[in-house]
């Protein structure tokens, strides 16, 4: 609408354009070259390649807005595909009540695989994901404030448990000198006179 590309070549990386008002809608085609999977000792990295497609910019070459897609392999689109998933579901947990210490935590483990992803190790990032068990939603804060009076009752009950048994059993296993002196053998006794004697 009221746009002229002026000697706009579709062959061409770059045309220029005066527009003011109105969508300028541009269509992209062909193929992104970039190498994605390298091999170091044996271990395979997967890396992003990022490839600036469109760059918009003003009459003193200035980039206004640049569009920038990633180059990725099916590693990378994997990993990225689970963590979309355990992100969402872990937002549908703060918003469902449920502790926000264990929010915390899953929100970690999150973060901890994208910095495993961003060094090339998709495919342990995506293993730290899947070990991330959010297919039943964790207890809300109010089980878990309920939950630890538990622990301490019962806490409580095996501590008095302990002592008396403690108490019972230092009066049943108690022996005195005389007793065990009744119960010496003879010849206990007569090693022992002779050991008095000297």
């Amino acid at each position: 609408d009221g746009y002229t590309l002026g000697s706009y070549n579709p062959n061409s990386a770059l045309f220029s354009f005066k527009q003011e008002a109105g969508t300028l809608t541009i269509t992209c085609y062909g193929q992104a070259t970039g190498t994605v999977a390298s091999t170091v000792s044996g271990i395979t990295l997967h890396k992003a390649v990022p490839i600036s497609l469109v760059a918009l910019k003003d009459p003193s070459n200035t980039v206004l807005d640049e569009i920038k897609p990633n180059i990725t392999d099916s590693s990378i689109n994997a990993y990225n595909i689970k963590l979309k998933e355990e992100q969402d579901k872990v937002a549908g947990y703060s918003s469902s009540g449920v502790s926000p210490a264990t929010v915390e935590a899953f929100n970690n483990i999150i973060s901890e695989s994208q910095t495993v992803a961003n060094t090339g190790l998709t495919d342990s990032a995506t293993a730290m994901l899947s070990a991330l068990d959010t297919s039943a939603t964790p207890a809300s804060s109010i089980m878990e404030s309920l939950f630890i009076p538990l622990i301490a009752v019962f806490a409580v009950i095996a501590v008095l448990f302990a002592v008396l048994f403690m108490r019972n059993r230092g009066k049943v296993g108690s022996v005195s000198y005389t007793h065990l002196r009744a119960h010496e053998t003879r010849e206990d006794l007569v090693c022992r006179l002779l050991l008095e004697k000297k």
